[in-house]
């Protein structure tokens, strides 16, 4: 074979390279691009302070790319699992109906006058919630999200595109964040403050009754403190 054809042999080698190089490049840089838009449109869904659950989820469950991007996708969406659980969780229990009946008649007349279902609810809604709200702040540490691709084992590439993706993210759950943490602190406060009321009447058992859907106290006194009670945890 002459020179000629052998250097004409390695332009096409080389040229055959260079195309299927670029072909990987543009093929991660699209995988790239596609993961940025996917996690900026979750990102923007659960930001909101009525989040589309089921809409973020329908996100979270599916995958959009392939290889080593794939890991990445699959780890910051499992974290995003992870906070949106927590998010639910959290949220049927500021909804909760038995919440909302602890300070009427109803309730009154078939847990009192001891109301120890009433306390025992309490204890128990205060502790998960509390516990809940902690679960949330912890997720957002950088330590914790994080964590979730430091389980794997793809390249040091990988994990950067990931705290990229991630860490860029959730930045932008400060609205979500702070309406939780207030929405749980002031049912925290509404729980104290019903506390409050169980042992008041505790405290007073006999010196109070229910006619007519009513409840009366046998001084003005103790219905002046009764109602100041009530008061603060309809302010709460």
């Amino acid at each position: 074979m002459s020179k000629k054809k052998i250097w004409i042999a390695i332009g096409i080698v080389l040229i055959a390279i260079l195309c299927v190089g670029a072909f990987f490049v543009f093929r991660d840089l699209k995988q790239e691009e596609a993961l940025e838009d996917e996690m900026d449109q979750i990102y923007e869904m659960m930001d909101r302070k009525n989040i589309d659950i089921e809409g973020v989820r329908s996100l979270l469950t599916r995958t959009i790319a392939k290889g080593e991007y794939q890991v990445v996708e699959k780890a910051l969406k499992q974290y995003l699992v992870d906070v949106l659980d927590t998010y639910e969780e959290t949220l049927a229990l500021l909804e909760d109906e038995q919440m909302t009946n602890l300070l009427t008649i109803e309730n009154y007349k078939t847990d009192g006058p001891d109301f120890k279902n009433s306390k025992e609810y309490i204890n128990q809604t205060t502790k998960s919630l509390t516990d809940l709200k902690e679960q949330f702040v912890n997720y957002l540490k950088q330590s914790t999200v994080l964590s979730y691709i430091e389980k794997t084992n793809v390249e040091s590439y990988y994990v950067e595109f990931y705290k990229e993706l991630a860490l860029d993210g959730t930045e932008d759950f400060d609205d979500a964040e702070k309406t939780l943490e207030k929405s749980i602190d002031d049912v925290l406060a509404l729980l104290r403050d019903c506390d409050r009321v169980f042992d008041f009447l505790i405290q007073n058992k006999g010196k109070w009754d229910i006619q007519d859907e009513t409840l009366y106290f046998e001084s003005d006194a103790l219905t002046i403190q009764y109602n100041r009670l009530i008061d603060n945890a309809i302010d709460s």
